[in-house]
């Protein structure tokens, strides 16, 4: 077969192939310019969704990488208390030494949840009761964590209402105490 013969039976295979393209020019351009708006639109949702991970990753964690949280977030999340009880943890007005909470007085939020993470070094059971705060936490020997949740605002005087050492049930500051809620 000659070259020239070659080049003709070439190109009659590529017609039979190939259908000829019988749009209009302005058909071509128009599916042309569908596919440039589409990929377009890929990119603009590709650089979208980065600048939304970013922002996001901004939002949480600072420019710095240290967390942060919203007001909202900081409104719904627990408040967290720690304390303990201890035995002769705390003096008299004479020097004895009387059972006492280590802290006594705190402020929490109306509708708050509050995590207190009470480590009761006493081998009884002691209480934080505030009934007209609608509080009532038992606390048990060892490391507990307790929820309580104050309904209203006020100044709400709590006391262990489990017999105890009776100067400290008497006296504010050992086994009394307030809680605030605003």
């Amino acid at each position: 077969m000659s070259s020239a013969h070659a080049a003709q039976h070439k190109l009659a295979v590529e017609r039979v192939q190939r259908p000829p393209d019988t749009r209009t020019a302005s058909e071509r351009a128009g599916q042309q310019l569908t596919i440039v708006l589409f990929a377009g639109i890929v990119a603009l949702a590709i650089v979208g969704t980065t600048i939304a991970i970013l922002a996001n990753s901004i939002m949480r964690h600072g420019r710095h990488g240290s967390p942060m949280m919203s007001a909202s977030a900081i409104a719904r999340a627990p408040q967290r208390i720690s304390l303990n009880v201890t035995p002769g943890a705390k003096p008299g007005p004479k020097g004895e030494r009387y059972d006492a909470f280590s802290k006594t007085s705190f402020a929490v939020k109306v509708d708050r949840p509050v995590q207190l993470t009470i480590d009761n070094k006493d081998d009884v059971v002691h209480s934080i009761t505030a009934t007209a705060a609608g509080v009532s936490v038992v606390v048990m020997p060892g490391v507990h964590t307790y929820t309580l949740v104050v309904r209203r605002a006020g100044r709400f005087k709590w006391i262990c209402a489990y017999p105890c050492d009776p100067f400290s049930m008497a006296h504010v500051g050992y086994m009394q105490g307030y809680i605030t809620a605003t």
